[in-house]
C-alpha cells in the first residue's frame, strides 16, 4: 500500500514537472524554440501564373513524407494556395495507385485560400505566442499585400478554425536589409536566447532588427554576409534542449567545412554526388567535380587540394564561423550561465563573382560563396524528426544520421533535391518553404 502511495506521489510530481517544464508559454509575447510541440505545419504552391503539376512538385514531395513517417501523428498540414491546386495536391497525395495513405489521413491536410501564394513561406511571417497560448503572427513588411505577398487573414482563420487562438501582430521591419530581413533570418536557440544572421545588415539596422523581431530575450549573431541571401538557416539550426533541470542548456547544427573535408578524405571511393536534375549536374557540383560527370569523394578532394583558392575560401569561411560560434557561446553563457553546444555538420562553399558595386556588407575579400551541396541545416525539426533535402553525398548523409540518433532524434530525407538544387546563390530548401507553429502549455 505505501509503494502506491509513494508511486502517485511521484507521478502527480512527475506531471507537474511536465507541464511546468521545458513546455511553458513564455512569459511575454515570443517566438518558441524547436523543442516546443509542433501543431501546424504550413507550406505553399510556388506563385506562378498556370497552375500545373510543376508547381505543387515540392509542397507535395513534403506532404507525402511527413504523412508517409508520422502517420497519425502528422501535425495539421495547411496548404497555402489556390483551390485548384489544393485538389490536385490531395489526389496526387491519395490516389490508390500513387500512394500508400489511408484516407483517414485526409483530414490532416486543410486548405489555407491564398490567390497570391509564395513558396518560400518561412520568409513570409514569424509566429509568436501569448503566455496564454494565443498565436501572434507577424508578416515580413516585404512581404506584405500592397508589395508582393499574401494577405494571413485567411491562415488566421484557419488557425481559430481548428481550435487555435491566432491574431494578427504588427509587420516586422526588413530595416531596408530586404535580403536577410525576413523570417528565414530569425531562429531560436532557446527560450531566453536568440540569434539571426548579419547579412547586408549596417551594424545599426541589425541591432534594431534584432529588438523587433525577437524582443524580450536576449539575441546574437552569425557572420552571414558571405553568402548571397544571408539566411541564418544556411549556417545553422537549433536542435533541442537538454532534457534536464537546467534546460536553457541548448543545441543547435552548425555548418563545418574541416569535417566535410575529413568526410571527403575517410570516404575516398564513394561518389561525391549521387542525385542528378534532369540529367545534369547542378552548377556548384559541376564546378567542383572539375568537368566529371561521375566523380567521387576522391576526385574533387585530389581537386581542392590543387586549387589553393577552394581550400583558402574554406578556411576563412570557418574561421568566421568559429569566431560567430565563440561570439554566441560567450553571450549565451553570461546572459543565462548555461551552455550552448554547436554541433558540426559537414559543408564545402564556392567563392562567386558578384558585382558588389554598391553593396554595402561586410564580406571577406568583396566576394560572396554558396554551398556546393544542399546545406544540412536548412530542414526542419518536428516532434523529434529532422525533415531535410537529401544533400547528395552518402558520407554526409550518415555522419547527419548518426549524429542525431545520437540525440534521441531521427533523420528523413525529402525528396526535392533535383527540384530545388541549382547550385546557385538563390537556392533554398525545406526550411525555407516550411512555416512551423508550435504549441505550450498557458501560464497560469
Amino acid at each position: 500500500m505505501s509503494f502506491l502511495k509513494y508511486l502517485c506521489v511521484f507521478c502527480l510530481f512527475y506531471s507537474l514537472v511536465s507541464r511546468a517544464g521545458l513546455y511553458h508559454c513564455p512569459r511575454n509575447v515570443s517566438p518558441l524554440s524547436n523543442d516546443y510541440p509542433v501543431k501546424v505545419v504550413v507550406i505553399s504552391e510556388s506563385g506562378t501564373a498556370v497552375v500545373s503539376d510543376d508547381s505543387i512538385k515540392i509542397p507535395l514531395e513534403i506532404a507525402r513524407t511527413l504523412l508517409h513517417v508520422l502517420g497519425n501523428d502528422t501535425p495539421m498540414i495547411f496548404f497555402c494556395g489556390r483551390a485548384v491546386s489544393f485538389a490536385k495536391l490531395k489526389k496526387l497525395l491519395f490516389a490508390k495507385d500513387k500512394s500508400k495513405l489511408g484516407e483517414n489521413l485526409a483530414a490532416k491536410l486543410i486548405h489555407v485560400d491564398d490567390d497570391r501564394p509564395i513558396l518560400w513561406q518561412q520568409d513570409v511571417f514569424q509566429t509568436y505566442h501569448n503566455p496564454d497560448g494565443g498565436v501572434v503572427i507577424r508578416q515580413c513588411e516585404g512581404y506584405l499585400p500592397q508589395n508582393k505577398g499574401p494577405s494571413l487573414s485567411s491562415l488566421i482563420s484557419a488557425l481559430n478554425n481548428i481550435g487555435i487562438k491566432a491574431v494578427s501582430g504588427q509587420a516586422f521591419s526588413t530595416q531596408q536589409a530586404w535580403l536577410g530581413g525576413v523570417g528565414g533570418n530569425i531562429e531560436v536557440i532557446s527560450q531566453n536566447f536568440g540569434v539571426v544572421g548579419t547579412s547586408e545588415f549596417t551594424r545599426e539596422k541589425l541591432m534594431l532588427f534584432q529588438q523587433d523581431v525577437l524582443p524580450g530575450i536576449n539575441v546574437g549573431s552569425m557572420s552571414t554576409s558571405w553568402l548571397p541571401l544571408g539566411h541564418i538557416d544556411e549556417v545553422l539550426v537549433p536542435i533541442g534542449l537538454t532534457k534536464t533541470k537546467d534546460s536553457c542548456e541548448a543545441s543547435a547544427l552548425v555548418v563545418d567545412t574541416n569535417l566535410a573535408l575529413k568526410l571527403l578524405a575517410d570516404n575516398l571511393d564513394l561518389p561525391f554526388y549521387d542525385i542528378l536534375r534532369d540529367g545534369e549536374l547542378p552548377s556548384s557540383v559541376e564546378l567542383l567535380q572539375n568537368g566529371k560527370r561521375k566523380a567521387t569523394n576522391r576526385d574533387v578532394i585530389q581537386w581542392i587540394n590543387k586549387s589553393s583558392d577552394i581550400l583558402k575560401w574554406n578556411n576563412i569561411i570557418q574561421k568566421e564561423i568559429n569566431e560567430s560560434k565563440k561570439s554566441l557561446q560567450e553571450l549565451y553563457k553570461n546572459d543565462k550561465k548555461c551552455v550552448v553546444n554547436f554541433i558540426p555538420v559537414p559543408a564545402l562553399f564556392l567563392t562567386t563573382k558578384f558585382n558588389n558595386k554598391g553593396d554595402k556588407r561586410i564580406n571577406v575579400f568583396k566576394q560572396l560563396a554558396v554551398s556546393v551541396l544542399p546545406s544540412l541545416t536548412n530542414g526542419v525539426l518536428i516532434n523529434g524528426h529532422y525533415f531535410l533535402a537529401d544533400p547528395g553525398n552518402e558520407a554526409f548523409r550518415k555522419s547527419l544520421s548518426n549524429t542525431l540518433h545520437a540525440m534521441n532524434l531521427s533523420v528523413h530525407f525529402i525528396p526535392v533535391t533535383s527540384l530545388m538544387h541549382t547550385g546557385s546563390s538563390t537556392d533554398g530548401f525545406v526550411h525555407c518553404v516550411v512555416n512551423l507553429i508550435h504549441s505550450c502549455e498557458p501560464i497560469e
